[in-house]
């Protein structure tokens, strides 16, 4: 299962929990110090959607969101 991590700019506040707590390091600061994910990096596993208090890391399968709460 091929799963892509999205992080929505309008709802992150830059907390970097994210970027601190990810054990593959996916995510990163990016332009604009906004926050990017590095998709050669994520194996899917999904722990990060807990991690961010505003819920701005979404995970879409084959192009559809996962519903909160999903695990791969």
């Amino acid at each position: 299962m091929v799963v892509k991590i999205v992080v929505d700019p309008e709802k992150c506040d830059k907390c970097l929990l994210c970027v601190e707590l990810c054990p593959l390091a996916v995510f990163y600061i990016g332009e604009n110090k906004g926050i990017g994910v590095d998709d050669s990096k994520c194996i899917g596993c999904l722990a990060c959607l807990p991690l961010c208090p505003r819920r701005a890391i979404k995970a879409f399968v084959a192009g559809r969101i996962l519903p909160e709460g999903s695990r791969a």
